[in-house]
């Protein structure tokens, strides 16, 4: 029988993949490619370039190989779209010739950053959801304003990463508001460009392309890429939206008051709202969510996954698969870790400040002296650190949008772990919700793709279709009071640690900009003035916040 297929392609910080999906069976097929992105010159090693052809090329094979392990014909594939990590931004002239690509990790404009941040820029997160940051859009447009004018004085239209590759397939110009909502130049309650922010940037209007929603059919597969991805001309091609928007759809997410947790290099929570909800602390995000009267309450965990992966090579070194032997290890030790505290790698968002992450092991080898399972509880204890945070991170969002969730959705890489899911259901004290795909992200853009093509009425039939639970993992009683407590103990001791973080980052700082300089081959001078500029930021970012704190008293 004829199948119906759809491909979702992902460009992602570390690398792209390709995922075939056919509309009643789930995902199929799955191809991925590792890349690189190259240090901007003359940045002093904070800009990072995006290799756009590169990139394509990438996408296009991880297709073929994927469609390949499928067997697929041609005339099956009904659909295209693509998602990429947001806060990138692409800079095409009116050829469609790149001027300027950067990806998520993009830092160069964080001087410009910090002078907004010094400002106590309330009104900018009250039009758009975010407190200024470094890798938004508005940001990389000031610093291009500063440094390269000629890109700015031939800029014919503003993309992300994602608005770019679907350029790439069918020619259309477009955004889309989850994606756009990250550039700090949307207004939420508009869900349009906001002429405040433009103004407040200097970015023309004319620069930014129209928006549609996702699930918006863009045009059709045109021959040249049809070709690249071994697929036939004519196929729909549909907007899809920002990756942890899409993998909160691809999660099951899609009600009013749903929340997914998407666990890949980073941790954010996602609760789908009607209307943007603004946190009166400015500590976390809101944005657009994917359909025209849908929001998202946003906090990030933060790098979880790049942690634990580097926190499991660290542990063992020789382990082909690093975190699933670290989750497995952990798996050995008991509720509690044996005592042990870590604090490595999660936090509890506060977008206010920019900080260099720290984190501490804290434990007393008294408490496992004659323990041969001492290296489990050290695991242990900090994949417990990370599901402390995550649910830090799940209170806060509780907290603004005024909502509590019966239970959470789990996505991504990490959802893979059922000792993990268990886990953050235990530390929640309430059911992780898992799906048939642990690829949420693949499967909200093969949704989108689906209503493109006309083979979904709305993104809500294509959730039922492809993102309905498959698992569930419910809390343990008595693990789950441990954890309670535990969890305290874990707020306490970060409280408590406040001063010596800083005292850490104080520490580190200067290495970390030393090689910098060295890595980017540029003078020390712009580092240098790095440091002072975050000192003076993070101090203006808390008496800002003490400000706010007695306002709200």
């Amino acid at each position: 029988m004829a199948r119906t297929l759809l491909l979702a392609l992902d460009a992602g910080g570390g690398g792209g993949h390709a995922t075939v999906v056919d509309a009643t069976a789930g995902v199929l097929a799955r191809a991925h490619r590792p890349w690189r992105h190259p240090t901007a010159p003359n940045t002093s090693g904070l800009g990072i370039d995006a290799d756009l052809e590169a990139i394509w090329g990438a996408l296009a094979s991880a297709a073929r190989e994927a469609l390949a392990a499928c067997g697929a014909a041609a005339s099956e594939v009904a659909g295209v779209a693509a998602t990429s990590m947001r806060h990138s931004t692409v800079v095409l002239d009116r050829a469609g010739t790149t001027l300027f690509a950067a990806p998520n990790r993009d830092g160069r404009a964080i001087l410009e950053t910090f002078e907004v941040m010094e400002r106590a820029p309330a009104d900018l997160y009250d039009l758009t959801g975010h407190w200024p940051t470094p890798v938004a859009t508005a940001m990389r447009w000031r610093w291009l304003t500063r440094n390269r004018p000629e890109i700015v004085r031939h800029a014919a239209v503003l993309l992300s990463l994602s608005d770019w590759i679907a350029f790439r397939l069918c020619g259309e110009r477009a955004s889309e508001p989850s994606q756009a909502s990250e550039t700090m130049l949307l207004e939420l309650a508009l869900r349009g460009w906001s002429p405040g922010a433009l103004g407040r940037f200097e970015v023309p209007r004319a620069v930014l392309p129209p928006l549609v929603e996702a699930g918006t059919r863009l045009g059709t597969l045109q021959l040249e890429t049809a070709r690249a991805l071994g697929l036939e001309p004519g196929i729909a091609v549909a907007m899809a939206g920002g990756d942890s928007q899409c993998g909160t759809l691809g999660a099951g997410a899609v009600e009013i008051g749903a929340i997914a947790a998407i666990g890949g290099t980073t941790m954010p929570f996602q609760m789908v709202v009607d209307r943007p909800q603004l946190d009166p602390e400015r500590r976390i995000w809101s944005a657009c969510f994917l359909g025209p009267d849908r929001w998202v309450v946003e906090s990030n965990a933060g790098p979880v996954g790049e942690v634990l992966e580097w926190f499991a090579q660290l542990l063992a070194p020789e382990a082909a698969a690093a975190i699933p032997r670290l989750f497995a290890e952990a798996s050995r030790s008991v509720p509690g870790a044996a005592g042990g505290f870590s604090t490595l790698g999660g936090t509890v968002m506060d977008a206010r400040t920019l900080e260099l992450p720290v984190g501490h092991v804290t434990l007393s080898h008294l408490a496992t002296i004659d323990d041969p399972a001492r290296r489990s509880h050290l695991a242990r204890a900090v994949v417990e650190g990370m599901a402390y945070a995550a649910r830090g991170n799940l209170e806060q969002v509780h907290q603004v949008a005024g909502r509590t969730a019966e239970h959470v959705h789990f996505g991504g890489g990490l959802a893979r772990s059922r000792v993990f899911s268990a886990l953050l259901a235990d530390v929640f004290g309430r059911p992780v919700v898992l799906g048939r795909a642990f690829d949420a992200t693949a499967v909200g853009t093969a949704i989108c793709a689906g209503v493109g093509a006309g083979v979904f009425r709305d993104l809500a039939e294509g959730v039922r279709a492809l993102a309905a639970p498959s698992d569930t993992c419910e809390p343990d009683a008595a693990d789950g009071q441990v954890y309670q407590d535990r969890y305290e103990a874990w707020r306490r001791l970060r409280r408590a640690q406040a001063a010596a973080d800083a005292a850490a980052r104080d520490a580190i700082l200067p290495t970390i900009l030393a090689g910098l300089d060295r890595s980017s081959g540029v003078a020390a001078a712009p580092a240098r003035m790095v440091g002072r500029m975050a000192s003076r930021a993070a101090a203006s970012a808390a008496a800002w916040a003490r400000r706010s704190r007695r306002q709200a008293s």
